[in-house]
């Protein structure tokens, strides 16, 4: 079984790579993937799980847990923290993301990721 996450680039925020790399650098996988999924299974090296062997190429990888790098591109998108509370904001509005878990049984599968 894989688990994975979706972003939908038809979103106006999420059709700017820099947002979608910004979310990429602020997770931290090789803690993440232990912490919610136990023994149950690997971090991703890449796009794939480890289990696709051989079918992986080993020169692609995924964005390294970077913070500054996250703060630096949400930056550039204009989003900083304004008033210290640790959340950025733009326009007075801070930035929130939802995120959508559908299960094995969800036969439609909607956004994964929403920011509003």
């Amino acid at each position: 079984t894989s688990v994975f996450c979706l972003m939908n680039t038809h979103c106006e925020l999420l059709s700017d790579i820099r947002m979608r790399q910004a979310i990429a650098h602020a997770v931290d996988f090789t803690t993440a993937v232990p912490s919610l999924l136990s023994d149950l299974a690997e971090p991703a090296v890449n796009l794939f799980s480890p289990v696709f062997g051989e079918f992986i190429d080993p020169s692609v990888k995924l964005p390294a847990y970077d913070p500054d790098e996250t703060a630096r591109l949400l930056g550039e998108l204009g989003y900083t923290d304004t008033d210290g509370d640790g959340f950025v904001d733009k326009d007075g509005q801070k930035l929130t993301i939802d995120v959508i878990v559908t299960t094995r049984k969800t036969r439609l599968c909607a956004p994964l990721c929403r920011i509003s």
